[in-house]
């Protein structure tokens, strides 16, 4: 079966209201040997990480991680979604170390660990969890336009072979598909919501919200928050205001490529657009004065970077 099929059958798991599939024989063993504490598997020294992106998802995650881990003094994950304080916190700190690179010695000192799991910033769970192991972590946002997320984010489940429904359609079914589901996750730390996850087009344009939940558990200077479509304008300086936040030295690639481009090319209705403009309409308000700003969209975003600490 290829990976188009495999994703097909888990969307239809999960739309069925069955729960995703439990984690790999492969993935229980490694995290029985971090349990177990074997050196050579759960990479003994590793140090959490200090730099987290955690969302949102759809907003240019891969492209800053990317970016962020060409840093001489960054040891990023070996692979960018960890997802470990949203679906595999149960297989322990032991076995999130080992996730990272062991961390160098550099100039200025050991190598400061990244990591970007971008649903970590819509799970209602994190915030606590995330307090509780790494409270002086320093949190990355990336905010973008929410019309233009949400539309991202359907496409990228169509090309998934996630999706049945049209968008607008999709819209419309949101609050249904997720009825109940965010109580449940409260209720039961180990739950997974597939329904959640990949569902959730409009509820995660919510974003300030999900920024009071995190001021909630972290004092505002550790959390950053970037407007994503002013940081594809003008990368160097979102970049530049960056390592000034997580205290690396003053660094810059030869280039900038932005990563993780949606495949699935399509126009927006622009009636759906704009029934969706209204409707994020209040949070959008509610997020100016929260932080003083609002996402910009992608062809209108300004020559000046917006990033300014939560």
């Amino acid at each position: 079966m290829n990976p188009s099929s495999n994703r097909q059958t888990e969307a239809r798991r999960i739309l069925a209201g069955q729960r995703p599939r439990r984690p790999s024989p492969r993935t229980i063993l490694r995290a029985a040997a971090a349990a177990c504490g074997i050196g050579h598997l759960v990479g003994i020294g590793n140090r959490l990480p200090g730099i987290v992106i955690v969302g949102a998802m759809r907003a240019g995650t891969t492209s800053l991680f990317s970016l962020l881990a060409g840093h001489p003094q960054v040891a990023a994950a070996f692979h960018k979604e960890v997802h470990y304080f949203d679906l595999r916190f149960h297989l322990g700190t032991n076995w999130y170390r080992n996730q990272f690179k062991r961390p160098r010695a550099t100039a200025c000192g050991r190598a400061i660990g990244l990591e970007s799991s971008p649903y970590y910033l819509f799970d209602p769970r994190v915030p606590a969890r995330m307090a509780a192991i790494m409270p002086d972590v320093k949190l990355v946002f990336l905010l973008r336009d929410p019309v233009e997320r949400a539309f991202s984010h359907y496409r990228k489940n169509l090309r998934d072979g996630r999706e049945p429904l049209s968008f607008a359609d999709a819209l419309a079914a949101e609050d249904e598909r997720l009825a109940g589901e965010e109580d449940r996750m409260l209720n039961d730390p180990g739950y997974v919501s597939g329904l959640h996850q990949y569902y959730s087009y409009a509820s995660r344009g919510r974003y300030a919200e999900q920024l009071i939940r995190w001021r909630r558990h972290f004092p505002t200077p550790q959390m950053l928050v970037i407007d994503a479509a002013r940081m594809f304008a003008c990368p160097a300086e979102a970049l530049s205001e960056l390592l000034a936040f997580v205290e690396l030295e003053p660094w810059g690639p030869r280039q900038f490529v932005p990563l993780n481009a949606g495949q699935v090319r399509m126009p927006l209705d622009p009636g759906v657009a704009a029934g969706l403009a209204a409707r994020f309409a209040p949070h959008e308000r509610r997020l100016a004065d929260l932080i003083g700003w609002c996402p910009s969209r992608t062809d209108r975003a300004p020559a000046v970077t917006q990033a300014r600490a939560a």
